[in-house]
């Protein structure tokens, strides 16, 4: 069995022997004082674990900002028309044409040196003038520089208005690359959306809506007076030529 011998035990040898010697023999010398044993709680465990980093947030994702979409852009109408010397118009459809609105776009075409057709088929409608070749051979026999269409009164209270779609379609790619001029009816009562068909489906004619015009009518309420033709010329002329 091992004995620990502490630094008091060392002390009572020590004196012991100082002691005893003139009776036992000489003094030992005294042994050099051991360290003093350290104190428990100093005591260093073989393995400490490292202690864990403390948890961090997780980075937050970059947030991109939201790409807003283009703003809608309405397409652009064609450019206005120039009438100058020696310029050719070609005024067809229905009744609405001899009703003073051609009469005055004739006098406005004529005043800046150009020439104006007028050719009107009473009761007529975007299908008749879409069937045969009628179209064709007018537009051959007149060469038109600006081609104006004045159609679709008599559509104004169809039930079924998108069937005309087609008819409507027709009628622009008979004009072909000429520039043209869609003049929609100045309706007298509610109508059941023609107009709309006929503004969608004239691209890339220049459509001009007749809609807000309030005009002069004849007594049977429907057709305008020279007077109500004339306010209708000059709001289409306004709107669709360069003066």
């Amino acid at each position: 069995m091992t004995t620990l011998i502490g630094p008091t035990s060392l002390a009572l040898a020590a004196l012991a022997a100082v002691s005893c010697g003139p009776t036992g023999g000489a003094a030992l010398p005294a042994k050099a004082a051991a360290a003093p044993d350290a104190p428990a709680s100093a005591a260093v465990p073989a393995h400490v674990p490292a202690p864990l980093p403390a948890p961090t947030a997780p980075a937050e994702a970059a947030v991109e900002p939201p790409v807003e979409a283009p703003a809608a852009v309405a397409p652009a109408s064609p450019p206005r028309f120039t009438i100058t010397r020696g310029t050719r118009v070609l005024v067809f459809g229905d009744s609405m044409v001899t009703s003073g609105l051609g009469v005055y776009l004739q006098e406005r075409v004529v005043a800046r040196g150009g020439k104006l057709v007028l050719v009107s088929k009473g009761s007529s409608t975007t299908a008749t003038w879409s069937e045969g070749r009628e179209l064709d051979k007018l537009l051959a026999l007149t060469h038109p520089d600006i081609v104006l269409v004045v159609l679709a009164s008599n559509e104004l209270f169809v039930p079924n208005p998108r069937a005309r779609d087609y008819a409507v379609r027709s009628i622009v790619q008979r004009i072909g690359s000429r520039p043209c001029l869609w003049i929609g009816p100045a309706p007298w009562l509610p109508e059941k959306g023609i107009i709309g068909v006929v503004r969608d489906a004239s691209a890339p004619c220049r459509f001009y809506d007749s809609t807000s015009l309030t005009l002069e009518r004849q007594a049977d309420r429907i057709h305008p007076t020279l007077q109500g033709g004339k306010a209708w010329a000059e709001a289409v002329w306004q709107d669709a030529f360069a003066d």
